[in-house]
Formats: structure tokens, C-alpha cells, sequence
């Protein structure tokens, strides 16, 4: 979708949303897998140029560290020069949330992040079969949930960032 059509529909739901709740704060996505344009070949700079008329909103921003480097770390840093900007999905395996972790690109991002104060969250809070997943195969449907025990490599990492 283009970012024209994203803001469009922004600015039409944006009061529905503010009748319920004038305070809420609302996130708005962006284009291409929330990433700026970036994941098409494009920058931040359609929505810095261009943002949505309304108030109390973030921009949402989403990466995988082992498929989403550079261009995208320099992206989210750029962006939140300019623009309040929340990351609303991120892993640290590659865009399908499989595959190996890559830690260090990780880290990279969450220290952008803790130094710009922009806020994340980790996907995925599941015990599927992805690598990304933080829990072990079976963890959901049983009793145990304490410990690093139930925890796949990928959610003792984020667990020990959030812990931080």
C-alpha cells in the first residue's frame, strides 16, 4: 500500500479512534512491512515530508537483524530524528523469524533504541516452530513458564534485554 493510502486511512480513523478515547496514543503503520519504504526501495523521508495531521500518534517500524541491515538501522535512526516512532515487531533472526540469531545486529538496534528512548517489543511471544520464537515447543500448552528452562536461545537473549 502506498504511504497516501496509509495516511488517508490514518486521518479517517484517527477520530473514531479519539471519540473513544482523546487520549489514547495511536500507532500508524508504514509502508512496506512497516520499514519506511525501505523494504521497497524507498526512504523515511515520504513520511517526514509528509505526515499524518493528527496528534499524539507514532509511527511503527519493523526489522529482522539477520535480513535488515545497514540501510535499515541508518533508516530507524533517521526517522526518529524526525518522527515519534515506536518498533512495534522485531527479531533477531531473519525476516521470516527463522534461522540463525544474529545477536550482534541485535544489539545494534536495541542500543539505537535505548539511546533515542524508542520504545519495542520482540516477536514472537509463541511456541512455534520458528527459531524466533522465545518459548520451547510445548511451553504454551503446559504449566511451567518460569525459568530460562522453557526459553528458546532467541528468548533467553530478549529476556535478558528486557531484565536490563
Amino acid at each position: 500500500m502506498s504511504w497516501s493510502g496509509i495516511k488517508s486511512y490514518a486521518e479517517r480513523i484517527i477520530p473514531v479512534i479519539r471519540a473513544q478515547d482523546p487520549d489514547a496514543v495511536v500507532l500508524v503503520g508504514t509502508r512496506a512491512w512497516p520499514s519506511f519504504g525501505v523494504s521497497e526501495g524507498s526512504n523515511e523521508s515520504e513520511v517526514v515530508n509528509n505526515p499524518v495531521r493528527a496528534s499524539n500518534i507514532m509511527y511503527t517500524f519493523h526489522f529482522y537483524a539477520a535480513s535488515h541491515r545497514e540501510e535499515y538501522l541508518r533508516t530507524l535512526d533517521r526517522a526518529s530524528d524526525r518522527l515519534p516512532v515506536f518498533v512495534t515487531e522485531f527479531g533477531t533472526q531473519n525476516y521470516s523469524g527463522e534461522g540463525a540469531n544474529d545477536f550482534s545486529m541485535s544489539q545494534r538496534y536495541l542500543d539505537l533504541m535505548k539511546r533515542k528512548k524508542i520504545s519495542w517489543t520482540n516477536w514472537n511471544y509463541s511456541d512455534d516452530h520458528r527459531s524466533g520464537a522465545v518459548f520451547k515447543t510445548g511451553t504454551c500448552s503446559g504449566s511451567n513458564w518460569t525459568g530460562t528452562g522453557v526459553l528458546k536461545e532467541a528468548g533467553v537473549w530478549i529476556r535478558d534485554r528486557i531484565r536490563q
